[in-house]
């Protein structure tokens, strides 16, 4: 005669959990099982049931350029790992978001990614990893120049000029001029060395982080403080062919400047003319006037400029 002894065990619920209630179960089985009876139940309260764990596959961060900061753009996955009779029961959800360990410009940065939970009646079941396998690429920022001259026009016995330009970037300007003959440049100093026109041009080259800027020029016009200024005169008159026209010396001086300088006080005046007119003719100078003498043949009124 030969007797054998069988136990099951079951927990109260199947959800996660510590302190939970198991109950054993035995039965006895064998030829002479029939003599005997079977032990009663016993019941246990220290069983403990942990979480499933799950993870999230298919999380992308969005690549983007160069902003000075460690956040990136997290978004999408699914869960893996949940049972298939829960699958409606645990909902995938949160705000997710994701951090690189430095800021610079590279490509494949680890992302250290924060904000996934899920949510549904059967979630406390469950533990949610956050996903480790996201990177992302940080490109080159572009950055822009803001330079403007503060006067486009000055004397050639100017003093130093102060250049003042900035990049977007942060990131120091440097300044170049396209003739040494009428202007230099140290740092952000301008230096006029002469009388002239000039171009100077704003850069940045940018570095690890920033692409090179689009330059910006300003053109620079050095007027000579010793030479003077003539004013344009044009008058219209309709004189009779071969017969002369009078022209104020005055009042064609009236528009010129002795200098560029505007605190010159010289008086200009004439040391000689020439005129161009479409009728022909010649031009001279007496006394306090201009003369002007029209081909004989010429007829009706035209314009004479003088020079």
């Amino acid at each position: 005669v030969s007797q054998s002894r069988y136990w099951t065990a079951e927990y109260e619920t199947a959800a996660a959990g510590t302190g939970k209630k198991i109950t054993v179960s035995y039965s006895l089985s064998g030829d002479a099982a029939g003599n005997y009876t079977a032990p009663a139940a016993t019941v246990l309260n220290d069983g403990e049931i942990t979480a499933k764990g799950l993870t999230v596959s298919g999380a992308s961060a969005l690549n983007r350029a160069y902003n000075g900061g460690k956040n990136v753009a997290v978004s999408g996955g699914s869960l893996q790992g949940v049972v298939s009779g829960d699958a409606a029961n645990v909902i995938l959800g949160g705000s997710p978001a994701g951090t690189v360990a430095s800021e610079d410009v590279g490509n494949g940065k680890v992302v250290t990614v924060t904000g996934y939970t899920i949510s549904g009646s059967a979630a406390g079941n469950y533990s949610l990893a956050q996903p480790t396998d996201v990177t992302v690429d940080i490109t080159k920022a572009s950055q822009t120049i803001t330079f403007t001259l503060s006067s486009s026009s000055v004397l050639s016995t100017a003093g130093p000029i102060s250049l003042s330009g900035s990049a977007s970037s942060g990131l120091t300007v440097s300044f170049t001029s396209s003739d040494s003959l009428v202007a230099t440049v140290a740092g952000s100093t301008l230096t006029v060395t002469g009388p002239g026109t000039v171009t100077i041009t704003a850069a940045q080259a940018g570095n690890g982080n920033y692409e090179a800027a689009t330059s910006v020029s300003q053109v620079l016009t050095v007027q000579d403080a010793d030479l003077p200024i003539a004013g344009a005169d044009s008058k219209t008159a309709a004189p009779i062919a071969g017969e002369p026209v009078k022209y104020a010396v005055a009042e064609l001086l009236s528009n010129d400047s002795p200098s560029a300088n505007p605190s010159d006080t010289r008086s200009p005046s004439i040391s000689g003319v020439s005129a161009t007119s479409a009728r022909g003719g010649t031009v001279s100078r007496k006394g306090g006037w201009v003369i002007y003498t029209p081909n004989s043949a010429a007829v009706g009124s035209g314009t004479d400029s003088f020079t």
